[in-house]
């Protein structure tokens, strides 16, 4: 096990991180604590990097879209409000 800004991680054998293993005693970006919600992820598990990549975006994009906003527009911070709810209710 690796540590990178602080959280445990795994690394490929040229030491680019691709995975994470939680731990949910750490401070985790609000998005990211999301992400583990939706995934049913618990402690000890381990996720990669492009699975939480994958999954913000298409969750960017579904919101954009059902609020009819581009995706070239920057959020209002009411707009970053019911993003944080939408995607805290989603799977």
């Amino acid at each position: 096990m690796d540590t990178y800004s602080g959280y445990d991680c795994f690394t490929n054998n040229g030491g680019v991180v691709v995975g994470f293993i939680i731990d949910l005693k750490k401070d985790y970006t609000p998005y990211f604590r999301a992400f583990i919600k939706a995934m049913g992820l618990k402690d000890g598990d381990e996720c990669k990097g492009y699975e939480f990549i994958n999954w913000i975006t298409g969750k960017h994009e579904e919101f954009r879209k059902s609020i009819g906003l581009d995706k070239y527009t920057p959020y209002t911070k009411e707009q970053e409000k019911m993003f944080l709810k939408f995607i805290n209710g989603s799977r």
